[in-house]
């Protein structure tokens, strides 16, 4: 390569970020894009790593239950998550069993696109909704 070459750079175009949450801590954003790496590979596998994030929103929440099923009520009795999402949040929790155990079936690919919907949903709910409403605080005071 001469001096008057440069190396090629490359974006990536597809697949596009289905859904992208604004406001999200580095570690779930991590999370969440390691789930969408092998959504398209194993849909099983995608639900197991939406499940784990999951669990690592929740404890970011300081929750003291081990288990997600304890998790998703403990942040219900604390007032975090209103009953529809924690519902959503034990629905999600249903597939990632599903994709975590060899004889109980399969996910689907229409399982795997409304999991990644409805995770979009706590996601936002948790992190976009608050972001939000502090950006629209502080233009208002501006």
């Amino acid at each position: 390569m001469n001096e008057y070459e440069e190396e090629p750079s490359f974006q990536v175009l597809y697949p596009k970020p289905k859904n992208k949450v604004r406001h999200l801590p580095p570690e779930i954003s991590r999370l969440v894009e390691k789930a969408e790496a092998v959504k398209h590979i194993d849909y099983g596998f995608f639900a197991i790593a939406v499940g784990r994030t999951l669990e690592a929103v929740f404890q970011s929440y300081d929750v003291k239950a081990k288990m997600l099923d304890g998790q998703i009520k403990e942040l219900k009795d604390k007032g975090i998550l209103p009953d529809q999402i924690a519902k959503i949040a034990i629905g999600i929790k249903s597939f990632r069993n599903l994709g975590a155990h060899y004889k109980e079936g399969e996910v689907s690919k229409t399982d795997a696109e409304m999991i990644h919907d409805l995770v979009i949903l706590i996601l936002e709910y948790l992190y976009e909704v608050p972001g939000r409403i502090r950006s629209l605080e502080s233009r208002s005071k501006g």
